[in-house]
């Protein structure tokens, strides 16, 4: 069916969607993700036209800020994040783990893996979906390294700094972090895209 005549609103959640897959797909031509974004996304009505999503791509894209921390992680970056000792197996096990599915570990998502690891779910809050993102990866510190990263480059998007408060309530042990409205969307549209896009399994034993 071809939606380029109709009209829809785009609200809040829409709008990180769209963000998200901006940054998810920084290599795709606009109007190949344009159309991946009409057809995949969850619309509440009518999708917007391919050329109202073009437009919004292209704000995003221009506005998107070059960080180094974005950049492919390897032993030689230590030199400018480094990694504690205990953290480091953790960290080239996920490498591995994502090079053998044809993605990409980041120097961002390395120094968050190496911050979260040990956090497990006795001592996490009420996290979405955390037994399925748990049975990916050793730790939900390690999933939420992932949501994390993603959200320090949403703020990054929207020129803000990041507010992580959320995040520090909820690994904490509080209850939920739905009271940062701009933290609890992003956080659900990164925990959608680590679901989506990782086409690997679990690689704890047992």
């Amino acid at each position: 069916m071809n939606y380029r005549r109709q009209r829809a609103k785009i609200g809040e959640k829409e709008e990180v969607t769209i963000a998200s897959y901006v940054l998810d797909y920084p290599n795709m031509t606009r109007t190949n993700l344009a159309e991946k974004i009409q057809q995949e996304v969850d619309w509440p009505d009518k999708p917007p036209q391919i050329e109202v999503l073009e437009r919004k791509i292209s704000a995003y894209r221009k506005n998107k800020p070059k960080n180094p921390q974005d950049e492919p992680w390897s032993l030689s970056t230590l030199e400018t994040i480094p990694i504690s000792g205990d953290a480091l197996p953790v960290v080239l096990k996920e490498y591995k783990r994502l090079n053998l599915a044809g993605q990409t570990l980041t120097i961002r998502q390395a120094k968050w893996i190496s911050r979260l690891y040990k956090i497990d779910l006795q001592n996490s809050g009420n996290i979405y979906n955390e037994v399925v993102i748990a049975d990916r990866f050793d730790s939900v510190g390690v999933s939420n390294a992932y949501i994390i990263a993603k959200v320090e480059q949403f703020y990054e998007l929207l020129g803000m700094k990041a507010d992580l408060e959320g995040y520090t309530k909820l690994l904490s042990g509080f209850p939920s972090i739905e009271d940062n409205n701009w933290t609890y969307l992003l956080a659900s549209a990164s925990v959608a895209g680590i679901l989506k896009n990782d086409p690997t399994k679990s690689t704890k034993k047992g």
